[in-house]
């Protein structure tokens, strides 16, 4: 950390004076500026090391760090990707067909959507073929899989954009 960075986080503190206020708050600065540090030093490591998915380890990383930074808050909550990764979807809606079957979840708590759409092999009458994409509600796109699901609904939940 630099001397301007010191004089600079003083300043936000309030200007030091030596109260037990003033310390707390200039505490909480300087451990601010530390885990944003951390934070961009993880982010760039992830991104160097692991290719694509590390593109988008990298993106939650510093999602997760600038909802931090805003501390907004919204009916939606910041989640890990653990966290993220066990929500419960509920079965609302199956639809089978001659030749495909559609099933639906949602978590209506968190605006997510998984939907999975499986073809059937006309002669055999065989499944194969299985489709898996998700949905943020309030968002047009459909994703892939669930990091990119992840890394949008923390944008959408911290009011960033990567």
């Amino acid at each position: 950390m630099t001397q301007d960075e010191i004089i600079e986080m003083t300043r936000q503190a309030g200007g030091f004076d030596a109260t037990p206020e003033f310390l707390e708050r200039f505490a909480n600065l300087v451990a601010a500026k530390a885990t944003a540090v951390e934070r961009e030093a993880c982010a760039k490591i992830a991104e160097q090391s692991f290719g694509v998915i590390g593109s988008t380890i990298a993106l939650a990383i510093k999602a997760r760090g600038d909802c931090h930074q805003s501390q907004r808050r919204t009916s939606m909550t910041e989640l890990t990707f653990e966290e993220f990764c066990d929500l419960v979807y509920a079965y609302t809606l199956g639809m089978t067909f001659d030749t495909a079957a559609q099933r639906m979840y949602r978590n209506d708590d968190h605006g997510l959507q998984h939907e999975v759409h499986t073809k059937r092999n006309k002669r055999s009458g065989k499944w194969h073929s299985e489709k898996r994409c998700w949905y943020l509600d309030g968002d047009s796109r459909e994703f892939e899989t669930v990091d990119q699901l992840y890394v949008a609904y923390m944008e959408k939940v911290c009011g960033v954009k990567s």
